[in-house]
């Protein structure tokens, strides 16, 4: 799975990414998406609560550009913003 903020499935094509520095095309690895999952309060004006989760048909390898992310357990604290 793919943990993305919602406003990057912006810059996805059927191709692809689009926009993407010359020098990262050979980071670059192509999965289709099963299906996702965006926030169900997300605000795309605001960007708040911006985070989607993407299946992927096929996995990822990881290399220094692609990483896993660790995800909460379930138990959530609300924290002030400081900006």
């Amino acid at each position: 799975m793919i943990l993305a903020g919602v406003h990057n499935l912006d810059h996805l094509t059927a191709d692809g990414v689009d926009d993407v520095p010359d020098e990262m095309y050979d980071n670059i690895q192509v999965r289709n998406a099963r299906s996702y999952y965006i926030h169900p309060e997300y605000n795309s004006i605001s960007d708040e609560h911006d985070i989607a989760v993407l299946e992927l048909d096929e996995p990822l390898t990881l290399t220094d550009y692609v990483q896993p992310a660790c995800l909460p357990d379930g138990v959530y604290k609300e924290v002030e913003r400081r900006w």
